[in-house]
């Protein structure tokens, strides 16, 4: 393919994605659904402590007070497991060293306001900021040693609430003004003796709607 073509094809790609009149959010009314890749952050002592990857889904409505923003309330929940090295457990058959493989789950439920960065435009740059509430579990406690065999020792299931407080950034495209596919990318604090925050890769699907027409 020559380059004239090749540039030809970018520039309608971009006319595609930026015409058409895309309307201010004030009393625009949305609702969603989206798929969530979550990075945990534990608390420990370990530097090489980690965390596995967590997957999980999110329900979301939003409602436009002014023009460019959004107060939205959502929920998400996910699985996640990982380890942690280096872990020291005292029971009372003895003291024991190793790796402390868990799994467990996670429930968190914000509100928060969007922000449109860029006025009248299909896609467009959003900033987010959220406070909430986390509930995790901690279950499937098991440690190892080094040489990866269980020392079979009862450890139970554990879940903590905690507030949460974080924000980001996001990324939308309005298909007809009837459909808002979005990506995210959002840090969230915990403030849970255990889990200490995640970072969380999103993308989401909502249908939105306007009850009176509002012009910019």
């Amino acid at each position: 393919m020559k380059r004239h073509q090749v540039v030809l094809g970018v520039l309608i790609c971009m006319a595609v994605l930026w015409s058409g009149e895309a309307r201010a959010e004030q009393r625009e009314d949305v609702v969603g659904i989206g798929a969530l890749m979550v990075l945990p952050r534990i608390n420990t002592s370990s530097s090489t402590g980690f965390a596995a990857v967590g997957w999980g889904v999110q329900g979301f409505a939003a409602y436009g007070v002014l023009q460019d923003l959004y107060v939205e309330a959502r929920f998400g929940l996910w699985d996640q497991g990982g380890n942690m090295s280096n872990v020291t457990l005292v029971v009372p058959s003895g003291t024991y060293r190793g790796n402390l493989f868990w799994t467990g789950e996670a429930y968190k439920a914000e509100l928060g306001l969007r922000y449109k960065v860029f006025s009248g435009f299909n896609l467009a740059p959003y900033l987010e900021a959220y406070g909430g509430y986390q509930w995790t579990t901690f279950t499937g406690q098991d440690l190892r040693n080094a040489a990866g065999g269980s020392y079979g020792l009862p450890i139970g299931d554990v879940g903590q609430g905690a507030g949460t407080a974080g924000g980001g950034v996001a990324l939308e495209y309005r298909l007809f003004n009837v459909v808002l596919l979005s990506a995210s990318c959002l840090y969230t604090k915990v403030w849970n003796s255990l889990y200490a925050g995640d970072l969380t890769i999103g993308i989401a699907a909502a249908f939105t709607w306007t009850s009176v027409a509002t012009g910019f």
